[in-house]
């Protein structure tokens, strides 16, 4: 009777093959799980993606495009949605995204929208980030560029920071610093709050 020989390297390296394709499929499937809608890689665009092979995919778990809504403990409605999102190595719950717009509606019915080249979301932290350069959108009449914003998922508060700058009611404005929050002299109200070395270009509104 021959003898057979049972190759145990060769099945381990099968075994090792199999995970590095396993793995990176479940991260992505966590990643899905965490934003609705999620868009995969349009096979279409291959071509124009050719520098996005396999391997660094199997390197680098991500999404193309996503988008996520909540409601904070305080009544506003948050949606994100961005056009690439992808894990951090050393931070697993954290999230890099590439063009990412957030919009915030607060209980008394105001909008703020927010956009940026770059950021990142965490939602064990329950923080979200916008840097190098944001743009806002807030009610009543105000567009803004601001440095960076940090904000928080459970609650309404987000703070502008590195400077902000551009038009409102009452003309051109600027600030040091910028936040939304509740306010504390009217319940269920939000406001935009200036601060530090705020001034305002006054511009009268035209008569009727």
């Amino acid at each position: 009777m021959p003898w057979r020989v049972t190759r145990v390297d060769d099945t381990y390296s099968r075994l090792v093959a199999w995970l590095k394709i396993v793995l990176p499929l479940a991260a992505l499937a966590m990643l899905s799980s965490l934003f609705l809608m999620a868009r995969g890689i349009d096979p279409n665009r291959a071509v124009d993606r050719a520098d996005l092979d396999v391997e660094r995919l199997v390197r680098e778990p991500r999404l193309s495009g996503g988008s996520y809504a909540g409601v904070t403990a305080d009544g506003s409605a948050i949606t994100l949605s961005a056009e690439t999102l992808q894990t951090d190595q050393n931070a697993a719950t954290r999230l890099h995204a590439t063009g990412l717009s957030a919009r915030i509606e607060t209980p008394d019915g105001q909008n703020t929208t927010l956009r940026a080249e770059i950021g990142w979301i965490d939602r064990e932290l329950g923080r979200l980030a916008l840097l190098g350069g944001v743009d806002v959108t807030a009610a009543p009449g105000y567009e803004l560029v601001a440095q960076s914003l940090s904000a928080r998922l459970d609650r309404t508060r987000a703070e502008f920071e590195g400077g902000v700058a551009g038009t409102g009611p009452p003309g051109r404005i600027s600030a040091d610093h910028l936040v939304l929050r509740a306010d504390p002299a009217h319940e269920g109200r939000y406001i935009l709050d200036f601060t530090d070395n705020v001034m305002v270009v006054y511009h009268p509104q035209p008569e009727d």
